[in-house]
Formats: C-alpha cells, structure tokens, sequence
C-alpha cells in the first residue's frame, strides 16, 4: 500500500500491502500458468491495456509461449547480479553499474550533487548505448557483449562532464 505515492518503508512500515498482487499470485500458484494467460486475470489485462488505446485480446495471451532463458550475469563490487538477458534492459542496469564500479561514490557524500550527477550520466550512457547497440537477438546481432567489457567502461566512465549534463551522448 503506498500512502502519499511513497512505499511504507519511508514511514517506517516494515509491511507493504499489495492485496492486487498477492490475489494474482494466489491464484497463479493455486491454478497454475493458464490462471494467468486464459483466466480472469488476462481478462482483467485486456481490458486495462485496451481502456488506455491497447489492441489485445485474449487470443494474444492463449497463444503465447514464455521462453525461458539463461540469466545475464554481472558483478558490482563484490555482490554478483543476475538480470533479464537482452532484449529485456538487464544490460542497461549492469553496464550502469560497471561504470559506476571506478567512481569513488560514498566518498562523493550520500545523495550529494556530484554523486547524483554521476549516477545519473552513467544510466544516460548506458541507455543511449542499449538504443545504439542492442536489439532483440531473434532479429539483430547485437553487440551486448561489448557493453559489459571493462575497456568499454573505463571508456565510457571518461565521457561525463563532472560539472554539467551531457546535451548529447
């Protein structure tokens, strides 16, 4: 439950309520995967998405196959990260944080300026190089293997301004 747009935990509230949520996991968990793609609860999606200028129906949920795939693995200091695999943004998250990896960022001061700035152009770097190099792999070749080389991030952590926003990437 969010109060004032914020999550609980801004107010000290170790428990998040999300009634919406724990319903559709219920029922996915008591019903299996078609509780989801043939049931009440793609309904529900149709009839959201459709209501904000969406075209599904629920032939587009009856025919569709997940895929599974094998987790994009990366590191940030000393923890291991697993992510979405491209064409998902996973990339975009673990290219973000190798360049943040060669910035001094505690001692920059907690949600200092300079700290916030650096975060920031680093994201702007990282997405302007998944819409620059990436693709869905069933159509392109992407090149997402050189995003996380640590090469390319040394070159990219060179390119922000310490005093001001990059107007182009």
């Amino acid at each position: 439950m969010l109060r004032d747009g914020d999550p609980g935990m801004a107010y000290n509230e170790p428990v998040i309520r999300q009634p919406d949520l724990a319903r559709t996991l219920r029922a996915i968990a008591e019903h299996g995967p078609d509780a989801f793609y043939l049931g009440a609860i793609a309904r529900e999606f149709i009839e959201h998405v459709n209501g904000r200028g969406g075209i599904l129906d629920e032939q587009d949920f009856a025919v569709y196959t997940p895929t599974i795939v094998d987790p994009l693995r990366g590191r940030f200091r000393d923890y291991d990260l697993l992510t979405v695999p491209v064409p998902a943004s996973g990339i975009t998250t673990l290219e973000s944080l190798q360049i943040l990896g060669g910035f001094d960022l505690a001692g920059m001061g907690h949600n200092s300026p300079e700290a916030l700035h650096t975060i920031a152009e680093a994201f702007r770097l990282a997405f302007a190089d998944r819409d620059a190099y990436l693709g869905d792999p069933d159509f392109v070749d992407p090149a997402g293997h050189l995003l996380l080389t640590p090469d390319f991030a040394e070159q990219r952590r060179a390119a922000p301004d310490p005093s001001r926003a990059m107007t182009t990437v």
